[in-house]
């Protein structure tokens, strides 16, 4: 919770829920490890909340994309988080979405903020008055064989 939105800033998953049967992925200091012999589809997004004296939210973002580790890549589609007028509200929220071939080998992946415009943006920020309302940051793993 509560962490700086930094540009190259690693999300650090805590941990993985299972919601079908039992999965091997393992998720630690925010690397997620997909075991071989599966593809999977990612998709992620991000929470961030700003101060309540921010005066104008014009123009402000946050963008996060997948990267493989394994590769050293930035794989898939970029999200976007942006700011209406309204403080306690966000519009444009678009999903990061990658496609990750682990047929063969295991794949390390990260979820990575890779552009920000504004200051004082926290990740999980349980600062902001309505954060319960807002979701946190959270990717969903959907795999095939």
């Amino acid at each position: 919770y509560n962490i700086a939105c930094n540009v190259g800033t690693v999300l650090p998953m805590q941990s993985a829920r299972s919601l079908h049967s039992s999965d091997s992925y393992s998720v630690s200091s925010g690397e997620i490890t997909l075991p071989s012999g599966y593809f999977y589809l990612l998709r992620g997004g991000v929470e961030a909340g700003l101060p309540t004296n921010t005066s104008s939210f014009a123009g402000l973002f946050v963008k996060y994309r997948f990267y493989n580790t394994s590769t050293s890549a930035f794989i898939g589609r970029r999200g976007t988080l942006t700011w209406q007028e309204n403080p306690l509200t966000t519009g444009g929220d678009d999903y990061a979405i990658a496609l990750v071939d682990a047929s063969s080998s295991s794949q390390t992946i990260e979820f990575r903020i890779t552009d920000k415009n504004g200051t004082n943006i926290l990740i999980d920020n349980t600062n902001y008055a309505y954060y319960d309302y807002a979701g946190l940051s959270r990717i969903e793993i959907w795999k095939w064989s």
